[in-house]
């Protein structure tokens, strides 16, 4: 594997990585050149990203957290898609910063093969000047560098997500953006990469943590996707397709060698009409089921000994008057501050509370129902 037939690969991003899990999906779109065609939910990202960036440069610029009447003027007035204006509405009522924290907004970083930080603007830039591109590279959509309550720096990669569903952060860009910026700022020990999902408001977050001791494992990880990369383009690997949710990124989606096998290939409407029609069927059977189960449990055992069961079993439901509230808040007023309408059960389990439960426990109102399941011993447990 030579240095000359890797200088024309592209820089492994993180959206080439997830391209990655589809040999044929990555050919296509990186090898041969297939892209996918223009669609209304990456058009809305960008909107979205480029409205936050333009907000967050114009808070640096004039040194505020918070401007409401800009954001209104500047940005929701703005000729975007009517799913991109409605999460940026929904964004300026709770979006603020600390405009001295702030590092950069769509902050470009690339790294070497050795992970040595590149300093040019772009990878255009820096072949270039070099003749090759880089190896890894992000484009980090909001930095903040602050000192933590230790003495160190700590730096916050905010990324946002419009998608509908919410993820965990555990995802290889949390990984490749902290390296990348671990590599850029060797002042910085301590990086959070923190997935914010706008359309869902200020509390629908995602993060992982990660020190300048993970600097080694967060290099593996990168390297091994570098050198899938690399396989791809020059070993001339088998192409197998492998489904997944990427596909529905794919450019050969509709033509995809796995035919009738793959329900991806399918028109999502159609999917979304065999669904409900699953789902009906659903309702039908569980009403069957629930009419014999109120009698005695039903059960059936396959081949390997496992036993399903469907029926009903007790429920106990805990809850509280208002009348333990003083109670809460003479014995535990750190408690009193969190509690929510889903009450104090959850709480009151924690070790540290074990005299506060003895106090409220007498005055706890209990009711029985029953509940209807369908699922083995295993799920029961669970």
């Amino acid at each position: 594997m030579t240095t000359k037939n890797v200088v024309a690969i592209l820089p492994l991003s993180q959206s080439k990585y997830e391209d990655l899990a589809c040999p044929l999906l990555y050919h296509a779109k990186h090898v041969d050149g297939i892209q996918e065609p223009g669609n209304e939910y990456s058009l809305r990202g960008t909107q979205v990203h480029q409205g936050i960036s333009d907000y967050v440069r114009y808070l640096v610029r004039t040194r505020q957290a918070q401007d409401v009447e800009w954001f209104a003027l500047n940005i929701l007035t703005r000729s975007y898609l009517a799913d991109a204006m409605q999460i940026l509405r929904e964004l300026g009522e709770w979006f603020a910063i600390d405009p001295q924290r702030v590092l950069a907004t769509e902050l470009y970083l690339a790294l070497d093969q050795d992970f040595h930080p590149i300093e040019a603007t772009g990878k255009q830039e820096y072949f270039e000047e070099t003749g090759r591109y880089p190896d890894y590279e992000g484009t980090l959509d909001l930095v903040n560098v602050y000192d933590a309550p230790d003495g160190s720096t700590e730096a916050a990669i905010i990324d946002h997500k419009t998608h509908m569903r919410i993820f965990d952060a555990d995802t290889f860009q949390s990984k490749l953006y902290p390296l990348l910026v671990f590599k850029h700022f060797f002042s910085i020990e301590r990086v959070r990469f923190v997935l914010q999902f706008p359309r869902y408001g200020v509390h629908a977050a995602r993060e992982v943590i990660y020190t300048r001791a993970d600097v080694p494992k967060l290099e593996t990880a990168a390297r091994e996707a570098r050198l899938r990369q690399i396989t791809l383009h020059i070993e001339g690997t088998k192409l197998e397709p492998m489904p997944g949710d990427h596909c529905a990124y794919c450019p050969r989606l509709r033509s995809c060698p796995l035919g009738e096998g793959n329900r991806m290939t399918e028109d999502p409407r159609d999917v979304l009409r065999r669904a409900l029609w699953a789902q009906e069927l659903l309702k039908r059977d569980t009403a069957i089921l629930k009419a014999h189960a109120a009698l005695e449990p039903l059960s059936v055992r396959d081949d390997n000994g496992n036993t399903f069961t469907a029926g009903f079993s007790e429920r106990k439901s805990t809850s509280y008057p208002l009348s333990v509230v003083p109670l809460v808040n003479a014995n535990d007023p750190e408690l009193a501050g969190k509690l929510t309408v889903s009450g104090l059960s959850s709480p009151l389990k924690a070790k540290k509370r074990s005299a506060l439960r003895e106090l409220v426990t007498p005055l706890a109102e209990i009711s029985v129902s029953s509940v209807f399941k369908i699922g083995t011993a295993k799920d029961e447990e669970e």
